[in-house]
């Protein structure tokens, strides 16, 4: 069911859509509400197509026709039957069928940024900014772990089991720029360090397992230019700032602005989460408490 409507979004889409989940990339400069038009559609197919891979039904599917198919032939030849020889045949055909329309289907998949942050970020820009006002755009949605993305490959040194591969990946996937309600400009990237661990261990019987672990740091980096004309500096962030913590906050003085510059990360255990929006927007949160309205 899943998969039906994942395919029944898909076709409702349009061209603009539809390259997005070939290209995997979205990029451009419109309001917050065009946006969410834009990318909505495509976020609802992703979680449908998701539910689908998730539950593996086409897995089961062709272990159950090619079972079915072996058994068949068994029979067949057990009964020197051979036209019935047919009805495998036909249940090889079904696997190979349903093994390349599972293999396109698992290309439209996207990371799921798409939906767990980009779409309900949006949503709040467009309560925080102006109804006309723009916001710019560069998103990736390909898989973090891919060879372009590797920065560092540490090879397995023990002799004996476990035997550990890993890997790390570093990909940013957005970057934009808004401006708020009370004019303070925000610019932000997000970036996913990711290490793979391949893990192959041997038990007391001898049999082989393999296992991948992950772990994955989102860091953030944003910039707040708040305005001078609506706000005033209340508290330095660059007195007192602690040596390690999840934040790194740094503050300088021009003209017009009271411009913060803050690092954080979020950390997470698997690909499948994105970096937690209010962690995101705490980060903000975090930039406004050391000024005050005027």
């Amino acid at each position: 069911m899943s998969r039906k409507k994942s395919l029944e979004v898909y076709n409702s889409l349009d061209d603009e859509q539809k390259e997005i989940i070939s290209t995997k990339k979205i990029s451009g400069n419109q309001p917050a509400s065009a946006w969410l038009e834009r990318l909505k559609k495509v976020a609802l197919m992703d979680h449908y197509g998701d539910t689908y891979r998730k539950n593996q039904t086409y897995a089961i599917l062709m272990v159950f026709i090619g079972i079915a198919g072996f058994i068949l032939t068994v029979i067949c030849l057990a009964n020197e039957f051979y036209y019935g020889l047919v009805i495998p045949v036909l249940a090889v055909i079904g696997i190979v069928l349903i093994y390349k329309s599972s293999s396109k289907f698992n290309k439209m998949d996207l990371t799921n940024h798409l939906r767990l942050f980009i779409v309900p970020l949006l949503a709040i820009l467009k309560e925080e900014s102006r109804k006309k006002e723009k916001i710019d755009l560069e998103i990736n949605l390909n898989n973090p772990c891919e060879k372009d993305n590797i920065v560092e490959t540490i090879p397995n040194s023990n002799k004996k089991y476990p035997k550990v591969k890993t890997t790390f990946y570093d990909l940013q996937w957005m970057s934009g720029k808004a401006k708020l309600q009370d004019q303070t400009q925000l610019h932000w990237t997000v970036n996913d360090l990711v290490r793979k661990r391949d893990i192959t261990k041997k038990n007391p019987r001898g049999k082989i397992k393999f296992k991948t672990k992950y772990k994955v740091k989102h860091n953030v980096n944003l910039k707040l230019s708040i305005p001078k004309e609506s706000y005033e500096l209340v508290k330095n962030p660059n007195e007192n700032q602690p040596v390690n913590g999840a934040y790194k906050m740094a503050y300088v003085s021009s003209d017009r602005f009271h411009v913060f510059k803050i690092r954080s990360t979020d950390v997470s255990a698997t690909l499948d989460e994105s970096v937690k929006l209010n962690h995101f927007l705490g980060t903000i949160t975090k930039a406004y408490k050391h000024v005050k309205p005027i």
